[in-house]
């Protein structure tokens, strides 16, 4: 019985665990900089990734807190949290904090053949 529940569980956390495709991660590679450029324009030099959601196919979210001068991140610190919302379409890239202020936007260039 417990070797069943064990298979039970492994397989859960297996199955959930699967690969972003190629362009979910290209969009979350272009987003992240994005973030880290800005973060880095206005010296924020203390925020650091707290989580990301990535459920929507267009619209990846991004939550950075402060940390600690020990490099601790604490979950009552969320009134000072940024979050980002970084939108694609097409070719082009939206950084946007939230509340809808526009930050940045980036444009891939077309691939010449």
């Amino acid at each position: 019985m417990k070797n069943l529940c064990f298979i039970i569980i492994l397989s859960l956390l297996i199955s959930a665990c699967q690969p972003l495709s190629t362009e979910k991660q290209q969009q979350d590679f272009i987003c992240r900089n994005m973030i880290q450029g800005y973060l880095k324009m206005q010296q924020y030099t203390e925020y650091k990734l707290w989580s990301v959601d990535m459920q929507r196919s267009q619209l990846f979210r991004y939550i950075y807190r402060p940390i600690t001068e020990h490099g601790l991140m604490i979950s009552a610190l969320k009134n000072q949290a940024l979050n980002f919302d970084c939108i694609q379409d097409q070719m082009t890239f939206r950084l946007r904090l939230k509340p809808k202020q526009l930050l940045m936007e980036f444009q891939l260039p077309k691939a010449k053949l």
